[in-house]
């Protein structure tokens, strides 16, 4: 048994990242979906096998901080997001969560340039969790630097 979480992503990667989550659940397995509005997958679904996150992250930070409430302390877990984004954010989650991270990549497309710019937001993030900050101290922190994370993510998002 396992907790599969499935971080959402820009418009049109959500569906991708839920169908791998799919393809490799099992029954006993636990999906968190970081803020999903994708009925048709979701009604799949029910009860305590999916939980859909309360708060609507706007980071890969909030993902993690948000959803390791929803985690199964004894079971692994595994970490769905697109291919270009896995390998920030399982070590955003690894730092959070305290736990080792399976990895599951749904396949996306990715420009040369996003693939680079996600690369510098990994040492970005590096540099957060190097202070290994509490929700509340991220929230603080990132309040105060908004203006660059917003930077970072708006050039990491526009294709």
């Amino acid at each position: 048994m396992k907790n599969i979480i499935v971080i959402n992503g820009p418009e049109g990667e959500d569906v991708p990242r839920l169908k791998a989550s799919h393809q490799i659940y099992e029954s006993g397995d636990r999906i968190i979906a970081c803020r999903f509005n994708e009925p048709d997958l979701e009604s799949t679904l029910q009860g305590d096998d999916y939980v859909n996150t309360a708060k609507v992250p706007r980071d890969t930070f909030e993902n993690a901080y948000y959803s390791r409430h929803y985690v199964k302390p004894k079971q692994g877990v595994v970490l769905v997001t697109s291919d270009y984004h896995i390998d920030r954010a399982s070590y955003i989650f690894e730092k959070i969560l305290k736990k080792p991270i399976k990895k599951v990549s749904a396949p996306v497309y990715a420009s040369k340039k996003l693939r680079l710019l996600e690369k510098l937001m990994k040492a970005y993030s590096a540099l957060v969790l190097l202070f290994e900050p509490t929700e509340t101290q991220y929230m603080r922190y990132r309040s105060a630097i908004a203006p660059l994370h917003n930077a970072l993510q708006a050039l990491l998002y526009r294709r």
